[in-house]
């Protein structure tokens, strides 16, 4: 008998040893790597959740700039209109003029090349000059107006100016200057303009 329960202890200690290396193996093969999945679909989810976070900012910001849409269009439309699709160089002479007369200044030469046009990027230049006589406050409202109430698209590049005379002899405030100004002119010939601008 003794021989018996010496088989019966080795065998349970086998098969106790056997139970617990396929525990171990269970659990190398298939928990842990369970786990390890866990914690990587863990760590996507809390990702998932801060770009959800920030693509709902983002998406509450274009829906504050969706309030303004009909701004913009209009917006867009008359930066369209400011860049034609050709130099149309005299109607552009006759709006400086226009803008001169409104200022109060003397236009003593104007130009616009009508030759060869530089382009960049997806607008042509077109270089233009013109030559003023006024004061100093007439002056400065004619480049204002050049700048931001024409209704071209069009770039001061320079400025030279010099003294002309005396308006009114019975103020020296009425110093009359001479200015020369150089600009250029953009078109757009590829901007698609819609039926409305």
């Amino acid at each position: 008998m003794p021989t018996s329960v010496n088989s019966d202890r080795v065998w349970i200690g086998g098969g106790a040893a056997v139970a617990l290396l396929l525990l171990v193996l269970g659990y190398l093969l298939l928990i842990s790597p369970q786990n390890a999945d866990t914690a990587a679909f863990g760590e996507q989810a809390a990702a998932e959740k801060q770009r959800v976070a920030s693509l709902e900012k983002h998406l509450a910001d274009l829906r504050k700039q969706n309030v303004h849409l009909d701004e913009y269009k209009a917006t867009l439309a008359a930066d369209k209109l400011a860049l034609p699709v050709t130099p149309d160089t005299d109607a552009f002479l006759l709006e400086l003029r226009a803008l001169a007369d409104k200022a109060g200044v003397v236009v003593e030469t104007m130009s616009a090349d009508a030759g060869p046009k530089s382009k960049t990027g997806s607008t042509y230049t077109v270089p233009a000059a013109i030559t003023v006589t006024g004061t100093a406050d007439a002056l400065q409202a004619f480049l204002t107006g050049i700048q931001q109430t024409g209704s071209r698209a069009a770039l001061v590049t320079s400025v030279s100016a010099s003294a002309a005379g005396v308006l009114d002899v019975s103020s020296i405030a009425d110093q009359a200057t001479a200015m020369s100004i150089s600009l250029t002119l953009f078109t757009a010939p590829g901007v698609i303009r819609s039926a409305t601008g």
